[in-house]
């Protein structure tokens, strides 16, 4: 999960020790293994991405803040629907050859 949160960019990270494939869904989640934190969308910029392990696991430690604000910009200057065919167009072509893990990406930004 990437957040921006009153204008300060950090990563919120669960420690993967399972293998690969490993999946818990929400009913299934364990208090102990839960991550959470306070979050205030105070700035235009601010926000939340959450993405899956197709999509994360694909992207340099160094650029995840870019990748972040590179989102953030594309939303705020596309509609809803351009910006969900642009989505689709990226996870269908996604830039990691026969790369067939699940790839899901969310967003949640403020914009004024």
């Amino acid at each position: 999960m990437l957040i921006r949160s009153q204008g300060k960019f950090r990563i919120l990270l669960d420690q993967k020790d399972g293998f690969g494939n490993q999946t818990t869904t929400l009913a299934q989640a364990e208090t102990e293994g839960a991550v959470s934190a306070d979050i205030t969308l105070t700035s235009p910029g601010d926000g939340v991405l959450l993405m899956t392990d197709g999509i994360s696991d694909d992207l340099i430690p160094e650029q995840l803040e870019p990748f972040f604000n590179a989102i953030y910009r594309r939303q705020k200057r596309s509609s809803k629907r351009r910006m969900k065919r642009w989505l689709e167009t990226e996870l269908k072509q996604w830039s990691t050859p026969r790369h067939g893990d699940d790839k899901t990406i969310a967003s949640i930004f403020r914009m004024d």
